[in-house]
């Protein structure tokens, strides 16, 4: 089950007004996972949602006890079907190495342009990413 182009853009558009002053925390339960799951919502998607994580501890815990090494494989459980990152559309979702070791969620917004938090940005952000640096990508 993937959606239009226009609901993909519009889900991507809705996401980004609602997480473009938030700053990445894990204090404020601001994480890739929390804006994965709005988005993943906004485009109809059904999956048993995530507690808010707090930290890093907390979301390694999280991850140990159901069996997941990354943020990726979480992304995994939920069944959306695995697509090579040059495949991604407006809307996907895909997987990046984070200093913690987690991973990290980002979206597809355009050619080879994600959103998402850098650890050395304060704020959402678009950026360019290399599809060599993608790890896993997935159609939403």
């Amino acid at each position: 089950m993937s959606c239009d182009l226009i609901s993909r853009q519009a889900a991507v558009t809705a996401t980004m007004a609602k997480f473009a002053k938030v700053q990445w925390g894990w204090e404020r339960g601001a994480t890739c996972a929390a804006m994965a799951q709005y988005h993943l919502k906004r485009c109809g998607r059904r999956f048993e949602t995530l507690p808010v994580l707090r930290s890093t501890l907390a979301a390694r815990r999280l991850m140990d006890r159901r069996g997941w090494a990354d943020a990726g494989e979480w992304i995994d459980s939920i069944g959306l079907e695995r697509i090579a990152p040059a495949m991604m559309l407006p809307g996907d979702l895909a997987s990046l190495p984070s200093e913690d070791g987690l991973g990290s969620i980002v979206i597809a917004c355009g050619h080879h342009k994600v959103i998402g938090w850098r650890e050395d940005q304060p704020g959402l952000v678009v950026v360019d990413v290399p599809l060599s640096a993608l790890e896993k990508a997935w159609r939403v």
